[in-house]
Parts: structure tokens; sequence; C-alpha cells
């Protein structure tokens, strides 16, 4: 249960930051932009985790312990050295998703949005698949937390900005996929 917690608060954490921003800007995320979102969220993750546990079945042994929990010990790395990094493109930041400039996600934005959230999610997914985490309970917990996260990061970022919080975020994301996987591989030998 600790496992498929972690992963998904940091598979998920990107939607508290893209909440705060937006809520900072005075974007809106309507409640059916949130579920399209959340959507594709469980979607995305699904279909990696799927992938994963169908990989997982051809390697042999215990081997796919390993390999899952080295995915997650790498991609947390990566996270972590990004992070790290003072000039990076952003791809959900509201000018790049919010093309019409009228201040609300709508429809084809939210889905724009929700897939770029996902990324992340499927590198992760495949890792926590392989590390035999439950597909659709994973994609579950993803999925709500991703919409409670939006919720609640736009409710704190239109009553206060601070891009230490982001980074602090960011660092969290990347220190839990580490941890997780460290874990995992103490956990093998």
């Amino acid at each position: 249960m600790i496992p498929l917690i972690l992963f998904a608060l940091s598979a998920t954490s990107d939607s508290f930051i893209i909440g705060f921003n937006y809520g900072a800007r005075n974007i809106k995320i309507p409640f059916l932009s949130n579920i399209f979102i959340t959507l594709i969220c469980f979607t995305g993750t699904y279909l990696a985790m799927t992938a994963g546990s169908f990989l997982s079945r051809l390697l042999p042994g215990n081997a796919s312990d390993l390999i899952g929990a080295c995915i997650l010990f790498g991609l947390g790395t990566y996270m972590l050295m990004q992070s790290l990094r003072t000039h990076k493109k952003d791809l959900c930041d509201s000018e790049t998703i919010d093309a019409d400039h009228s201040q609300v996600i709508e429809g084809k934005e939210s889905i724009l949005l929700g897939a770029l959230l996902c990324m992340n999610n499927i590198g992760i997914g495949i890792g926590a698949s392989i590390s035999g985490l439950s597909p659709v309970f994973t994609s579950a917990a993803c999925a709500l937390l991703s919409f409670f996260l939006i919720l609640g990061g736009h409710c704190i970022g239109s009553h206060l900005t601070n891009h230490i919080l982001k980074k602090v975020l960011e660092l969290c994301s990347a220190g839990i996929l580490i941890v997780l996987g460290g874990y995992e591989i103490c956990v093998f030998f």
C-alpha cells in the first residue's frame, strides 16, 4: 500500500504545480476540464502499467522487480537533475496551454494539458507495473490524486504565489521516486 501511495504522489505532483501556477495567474480550470484531465491521467497510467505488466511476464524470475526498481530510481534521478536545471521549457506553461488567452482551460486545452501531465506517468507507470503495483488501483489512485491536487493547487495558487514551493515540490517528487526505487532494489537483494 505504501509503494502505491508514494508512486501516485510522485507521479501526480505536477498536477499540484500546474494547479498552483494556473491559480496564481487567475486561469480557471473548470470542473469538467479537471475531469477530462483526470480521465486522461487514468487512461495513460493504466495503458503504461498494462504494458509494464506485459513486459514483466517476458522477463525471467525476479528480474522484473529489479528492472522496475531501477527504472523508478533512474527516472527519479533524471527528474531530480531536471528540477535542478535553471533553464528549462515548461510545456504545461499557461501561455502554451491557454492558446486562446481566455483565462479558462476549456475542452481541447484540458485534453492537451491532460496529455502533457500524463507523459510523466508513462515511464514511471511502466517501471511501477514491472515492480508489481496493480495497474487498476495505481491508475485510480493517480487519477484521484491528480484531480484533487489540481483543485488544491489552484486554490492555494490563487491566494499566494511562491516559486520556491514549485522547486520544493519538484525535488520532493524526484526524491520519492529515488527512495521508492532504492527501497525496491534493497528488497530485491
